[in-house]
């Protein structure tokens, strides 16, 4: 899944992101109502929308234009317009980084009310960042850097947080924890596209961190369609079957119990993962899918049951 130019455009004063090539289906903000699909950060969909979801944060990507500037990423500094739309709400924000660590944003934004903190086994209350591709970088590096004896380590430090890093291969588990992580995620949508994201080796890897202290973030998404930017690979589309495939991730990633569930995505149309609305569309060219014969909101309602589901057994778990 490799990365793919970033073209920055602008709509009602808000920078989004967007790809080139077409999403295989159609966004609608609201009955009759549709838009140029295209991929934004999450947390700039309405507050409204998230919090019928029942989930607690909305997690937004930076990217880093310059490493490695062969991947074309555009730089998103400081924090996006999101801050006003989560004041007030239960809504808090992390943010995963891409290719370089914003320390800063510890310091400039970590007393904000929509900065998410999370509280570890220590008993700590920490930003919680998720680093993805870390596994580009060697853990011998990571651990001068996340481990209290490292050489530059931040623990115990003004940006001490809670490093999440991105297990893709097996052996990235022993990785991670030589590297002085906290904890790792999967990321990818696709059942099989990786070991992390294989829904069976899920109880494995919680078995692991459990063993080794760390947090297990099983990520689960309602199918995946990328062949409009990545013509190539069609043998990671996984069919959405109305629904049954997000259930089966959800239902596997509740099986082995973790404290945090990401979704990916909320609206990565490129890549055919959001649970955003979506309306049957046409054009002389083309025929998008869509949800039917389920309505728009057929995934957002899902989601809403699922999130009720992982807290009503998160509090048997932990009784």
């Amino acid at each position: 899944m490799a990365a793919r130019t970033w073209t920055a455009s602008t709509s009602t004063g808000t920078t989004s992101w967007c790809r080139t090539g077409t999403p295989r289906l159609h966004p609608a903000t609201r009955e009759g109502d549709t838009r140029r699909p295209r991929t934004s950060a999450p947390a700039s969909t309405p507050t409204s929308t998230r919090t019928a979801l029942g989930t607690r944060t909305c997690w937004s990507p930076t990217w880093s234009r310059s490493e490695p500037p062969q991947q074309g990423f555009w730089s998103c500094p400081g924090i996006p317009p999101a801050w006003p739309m989560t004041m007030g709400s239960p809504l808090r924000i992390w943010y995963q980084l891409y290719w370089m660590l914003h320390t800063d944003t510890t310091l400039r934004y970590g007393d904000h009310g929509a900065f998410y903190k999370f509280t570890s086994s220590t008993g700590s209350t920490l930003p919680l960042f998720y680093i993805y591709d870390s596994y580009l970088t060697p853990p011998e590096s990571w651990s001068e850097f996340l481990t209290p004896a490292g050489a530059h380590s931040v623990r115990g430090s003004a940006y001490d947080s809670i490093f999440i890093a991105l297990i893709v291969e097996e052996r990235h588990k022993h990785d991670i924890l030589a590297g002085g992580f906290d904890g790792m995620y999967t990321y990818f949508a696709s059942n099989g596209f990786s070991f992390g994201s294989s829904h069976q080796n899920w109880k494995a890897i919680k078995a692991f961190c459990d063993g080794n202290n760390l947090l297990f973030i099983p990520s689960v998404g309602p199918g995946y369609i990328d062949t409009s930017i990545r013509p190539w690979n069609n043998h990671n589309t996984r069919n959405r079957v109305n629904g049954r495939y997000y259930e089966t991730a959800l239902q596997a990633a509740l099986n082995a119990r973790p404290e945090i569930v990401t979704i990916t995505s909320f609206n990565e149309w490129h890549e055919g993962t959001q649970i955003e609305r979506a309306v049957p569309k046409k054009t002389v060219t083309r025929v998008y899918l869509d949800y039917q014969p389920h309505g728009p909101d057929h995934y957002l309602e899902l989601t809403r049951h699922w999130v009720e589901q992982f807290n009503k057994e998160k509090e048997q778990w932990l009784m």
